[in-house]
C-alpha cells in the first residue's frame, strides 16, 4: 500500500434518507485514517468533480499526487502532505 491514500465514497449516513447528500473523504497513512471530512454534493445523483475533491484535500492539508481511480460512486488517490 503506497504510504498515503485518499478514498472517497458517499456517506453511509444518507443511506437511512435514501438520497446521497455527501461525500466522506478519509486520508490514510499506511492502515491509519489521519484526516477526514464529509463534503455536501452540489446535487444528490452528482458525485463531486476532481477539481472538487482536490479542493477537500487542500482543506485537509494534502495535495493529490496521482490520479483519481474511480469505481461507481468512489474513488482513491495516492497523496502527500503540503
Amino acid at each position: 500500500m503506497k504510504r498515503w491514500v485518499a478514498r472517497m465514497y458517499p456517506n453511509p449516513a444518507d443511506e437511512a434518507v435514501g438520497v446521497t447528500r455527501g461525500d466522506v473523504f478519509e486520508v490514510l497513512d499506511h492502515d491509519d485514517v489521519v484526516a477526514g471530512d464529509v463534503e455536501p454534493r452540489d446535487h444528490p445523483e452528482v458525485p463531486l468533480s476532481p477539481a472538487q475533491r482536490d479542493a477537500v484535500l487542500e482543506r485537509l492539508g494534502y495535495v493529490r499526487t496521482g490520479p483519481w481511480i474511480e469505481e461507481n460512486e468512489r474513488a482513491e488517490a495516492s497523496v502527500r502532505p503540503r
